[in-house]
């Protein structure tokens, strides 16, 4: 893939490369693996670094654990932490079709939030029957149906099963070095 021009795309942040950028901006390091997840290391923090200094702008389908765990006092801290994250990054919240109400707003933090646009049924069906897991459907179908130009993620399983069929994908779904290595960034 060639290198592409910063203005043509809109990229979007999976959970999990959300999760890992959170890690390693505490202090964490991926390089004593030997795995996919340490090839990213770096790439993981270029993305931070153009969100932060708003060279780009992210956006996101799931981005706090406000998804996933308890709205509680024993998770808020959690919460604290992910929601600081993402205002730092100035990530942009692509509302998803699946929650019921924003936790988010819920809980009292403000964001930015994009309306449902509508995702494609077909597509959901084709991800679903070559394997994509339910939760990685919702999120890559979500972010197509809001013109992102690349999914974002470090799972590379995801990478693999979509990179071996031939979908009708109007988004790419990248690792975050493939997507640092193919964009052309301003200095």
């Amino acid at each position: 893939m060639k290198a592409e021009k910063q203005m043509e795309h809109k990229p979007c942040l999976d959970k999990c490369a959300f999760q890992h950028i959170k890690t390693l901006r505490n202090g964490s390091t991926f390089k004593d693996r030997k795995d996919f997840l340490a090839q990213q290391e770096e790439s993981l923090m270029k993305i931070y670094n153009l969100a932060k200094e708003k060279k780009i702008q992210f956006f996101t389908s799931a981005i706090t654990e406000s998804e996933t765990l308890p709205f509680d006092k024993d998770n808020q801290s959690k919460v604290n932490e992910s929601y600081s994250l993402f205002k730092e990054m100035n990530l942009i919240f692509l509302e998803t079709s699946f929650m019921l109400d924003d936790p988010l707003s819920r809980m009292g933090y403000e964001h930015h939030v994009l309306g449902d646009q509508g995702e494609r049924d077909d597509l959901k069906r084709e991800l679903l029957s070559i394997g994509v897991s339910h939760a990685d459907m919702r999120h890559i179908a979500n972010a197509e149906s809001r013109d992102c130009t690349h999914f974002i993620t470090t799972d590379n399983r995801l990478i693999e099963t979509i990179g071996k069929k031939s979908l009708n994908l109007k988004i790419k779904v990248v690792s975050p070095k493939e997507y640092v290595d193919n964009m052309v960034f301003d200095s």
